[in-house]
């Protein structure tokens, strides 16, 4: 049989974790929760992605141009191997390049955070995920809610509605989510 070589344009969509469990206090549930949904979305579009270069048009995958393991050489399951190893590794690469996080704490009367990337982003076509994470203190309510973001290839900062307060603080987690289109 002769040997085929296949290549998917998309790849296989990620797992999505159940939703978070709420704890009453919505400022804070809130931001869990679309974190979640932004998830779910991209869990979503990469399944329908995935599927529709499965079926729509892609001549490269059938059942008639598979390798046939009856007749495939030692040789051929190892260039297949290698090409497998190859491909998962670029996909690695690319997923390692968008793992991008941190803290940010704001603390007193200040309501802007800032945070630096160790690697610079080769442009602003992200988006920064923000949560808070913890407390110190009793903040205002309005130290939890995120009023505004300003994207740079070596950094960001963001903007509360309230300053925590005298003494307090509120650390956020933070994500650099892109679209790494694999």
């Amino acid at each position: 049989m002769a040997e085929t070589t296949t290549s998917t344009s998309a790849s296989l969509p990620s797992i999505l974790e159940p939703p978070p469990r709420t704890t009453g206090n919505s400022q804070q549930d809130f931001p869990l929760v679309v974190d979640w949904m932004w998830k779910a979305y991209q869990v979503i579009n990469q399944s329908v992605t995935y599927i529709s270069s499965q079926v729509d048009g892609n001549d490269e995958i059938s059942l008639t141009n598979l390798p046939d393991p009856a007749t495939s050489t030692v040789a051929t399951a190892q260039q297949t191997a290698n090409a497998a190893y190859t491909y998962a590794n670029s996909i690695a690469t690319k997923i390692g390049a968008c793992l991008v996080k941190g803290t940010v704490t704001i603390s007193d009367e200040n309501t802007t955070g800032s945070a630096t990337f160790s690697d610079a982003q080769t442009d602003t076509e992200y988006v920064i995920m923000l949560q808070a994470k913890s407390v110190s203190g009793s903040p205002a309510s309005g130290a939890f809610t995120i009023s505004s973001k300003t994207y740079s290839t070596t950094g960001f900062s963001f903007s509360i509605l309230a300053a925590p307060g005298v003494g307090t603080s509120v650390t956020f987690d933070w994500q650099l989510v892109r679209d790494i289109n694999v």
